[in-house]
């Protein structure tokens, strides 16, 4: 197995009160990059809550430089679903632990 290289990535998206905040996180895939900066967003005092559904998601890989988009129903499909490898089975777990964790507090 070919190991996947942690990218940089600015995550961004707005919240329900309508405004857009953006994190700083490291991630090798995009819905990785996704769980670990909604982690952090609902986690500060100064983001009002955010959306399901049809909330998009901005994520801009710094090197190369690239830009997603996601809708958070898509993420939420896919941490859902049956994981396709060991490795995709092992992160979705890691991220549903991180995402338990963060609103616990």
């Amino acid at each position: 197995m070919i190991p996947v290289p942690l990218r940089s990535c600015k995550v961004a998206c707005r919240d329900l009160a309508g405004t857009d905040h953006a994190v700083e996180v490291t991630a090798a895939s995009l819905y990785e990059a996704v769980g670990k900066a909604l982690l952090i967003l609902r986690q500060d005092d100064w983001v009002d809550q955010i959306g399901e559904g049809l909330t998009e998601v901005r994520v801009r890989v710094s090197q190369p430089a690239v830009e997603h988009k996601v809708l958070l129903k898509d993420f939420r499909r896919w941490m859902e679903s049956r994981g396709k490898t060991p490795a995709e089975c092992a992160l979705k777990k890691s991220l549903a632990e991180v995402i338990r964790e963060g609103r616990k507090r």
